[in-house]
């Protein structure tokens, strides 16, 4: 992102080419970006690109990644719509490397998973959600040793989530797109806000949500007819 009051795009002349597929990507603080493609979890800035090593981990599809914001460590979930499993991300001088990471009996409740986030203090936050909007929907925060910290509230009963998307960090906290709406928490999980999905000028498709610690809420899209190619809008949060 280029300027303030007018953001825009120009190519990081030290960001070398990316190639492979990735389905997701997740960057720390200091700049290092980690994506996950198939059966792997790579550093891909700075070059040259490091694969993580996998300690007894096998990873599958429908997966998502999540760096800390500190750089240190981070987690990966995947089979994320039918049985999620999860792993631990830790970076040290050497290299990075990725362990099991199973979760306590609480979450043995969890269905599928919309989206994670890793916070300041390394926890791991989880959203789940459901093809049956009907069902209502849980988040939790997950310690380093795979205990639950805490849940979102309001709670799965307050029936507040319907089909979440995604979870990206945002502001002070995290922010959880849904059908129609936005829903802001603290990194506490304490609802901030909760509101409507911004409208758009009839030129632009949003595709996803994407934030960062401390930082603003952007939504990504593509324009058309007269307004074709990337675009960006930032998303007013508390």
């Amino acid at each position: 992102m280029t300027g303030v009051d007018v953001c825009g795009f120009a190519r990081d002349p030290i960001f070398g080419e990316v190639t492979g597929y990735f389905s997701a990507i997740s960057a720390s603080e200091d700049g290092a970006v980690y994506a996950l493609g198939p059966g792997v979890v790579r550093r891909i800035a700075p070059g040259p690109a490091i694969d993580c090593v996998g300690r007894d981990v096998t990873l599958g599809e429908h997966g998502s990644l999540a760096v800390a914001p500190n750089g240190r460590s981070g987690y990966v979930v995947w089979d994320s719509i039918a049985a999620p499993k999860f792993a631990r991300l830790s970076v040290s001088s050497n290299g990075c490397e990725l362990v099991a990471f199973p979760l306590d009996s609480e979450l043995s409740e969890l269905r599928q998973v919309a989206g994670i986030t890793a916070d300041a203090v390394e926890r791991l936050h989880i959203v789940e959600t459901s093809d049956d909007m009907a069902l209502d929907k849980q988040a939790w925060i997950v310690g380093a040793d795979g205990k639950t910290v805490a849940r979102y509230a309001p709670s799965r009963h307050d029936a507040f989530m319907e089909l979440p998307r995604r979870e990206t960090p945002c502001g002070i906290g995290t922010c959880v797109p849904d059908v129609g709406t936005i829903a802001a928490f603290t990194a506490e999980g304490q609802l901030l806000a909760w509101e409507s999905e911004p409208g758009t000028d009839g030129w632009f498709s949003p595709v996803a949500f994407v934030g960062s610690a401390g930082g603003p809420l952007f939504r990504i899209g593509w324009g058309f007819n007269q307004r074709p190619g990337m675009r960006v809008q930032i998303v007013k949060i508390p």
